[in-house]
């Protein structure tokens, strides 16, 4: 299994964990193309995984127009 993968193990851990998601979204892409649209979610979906890298944080799934996301290094704080 590869390191990047979760892996479920026998004891359990405390984690900071993050959801980012884009207000009122839906309103402001009603009125774009689906060319705008697209582009809108990308830029602000590929920004945000940037910076969540920065962290050292791991994307755990993108849902809609956010990303849910842990930090690794907040384990028992």
């Amino acid at each position: 299994m590869a390191a990047s993968e979760i892996n479920f193990l026998a004891q359990s851990n405390s984690y900071c964990v993050c959801f980012v998601d884009i207000v009122n979204s839906t309103g402001v892409t009603a009125g774009l193309s689906d060319e705008q649209v697209r582009n809108y979610y990308s830029i602000f979906l590929n920004n945000i995984a940037t910076i969540i890298k920065s962290f050292e944080a791991k994307v755990l799934k993108v849902v809609g127009d956010g990303v849910i996301f842990f930090m690794p290094n907040t384990i028992n704080c």
